[in-house]
């Protein structure tokens, strides 16, 4: 579940990116693109150190 969540964002991040390309685009529609691409850079980074916490303690828990 943790890898097509992680798929629905970055298609996310890349229809953001191409809206954030688009002169037709006014700056302040464009200034909203960029605080929602910085939102979704955090949630990706928030489950990527999820992820890594729970191999880690999957690992701990197998060594003992």
């Amino acid at each position: 579940m943790l890898d097509t969540t992680y798929n629905r964002l970055q298609e996310l991040m890349q229809l953001l990116y191409l809206l954030s390309r688009d002169p037709a685009v006014p700056n302040d529609a464009r200034y909203h693109v960029t605080v929602a691409q910085s939102e979704i850079a955090l949630l990706t980074r928030m489950m990527q150190n999820s992820a890594s916490d729970q191999a880690a303690s999957a690992c701990a828990r197998r060594a003992l």
